[in-house]
């Protein structure tokens, strides 16, 4: 999938080095759900706050409906806490967890 902006990407690294890249972390959640990465894959978010990638489990989420992501999925990572509830706060959004991600983009 191409990415049209990196702010809100995601990706998948298997071992074996494929890489499977999302424009939106909405469509990652949806496809972990599908098809579970491999065992030992890396799963990684765009920090809102620097661009840098981080790993999603590790991440802490906002979701807005305020927050124009490209596949409307309104979510948002940081690497802070901090930043997480600053964003919150300033898009009136709600704070989230990986699992709580995951869950939400569920069929």
């Amino acid at each position: 999938m191409a990415v049209s902006q990196r702010q809100f990407a995601a990706e998948v690294v298997t071992l074996g080095g494929t890489v499977d890249y999302f424009d939106d972390i909405g469509c990652l959640a949806r496809w972990w759900n599908e098809r579970r990465p491999p065992a030992g894959s890396g799963v990684f978010v765009v920090d809102d706050e620097s661009g840098r990638w981080l790993e999603a489990g590790g991440a802490h989420y906002v979701q807005s409906d305020r927050l124009n992501t490209p596949m409307r999925f309104g979510l948002v990572a940081f690497a802070g806490a901090a930043q997480a509830e600053a964003a919150a706060a300033e898009f009136e959004g709600r704070l989230l967890g990986w699992d709580e991600v995951l869950r939400e983009a569920a069929p």
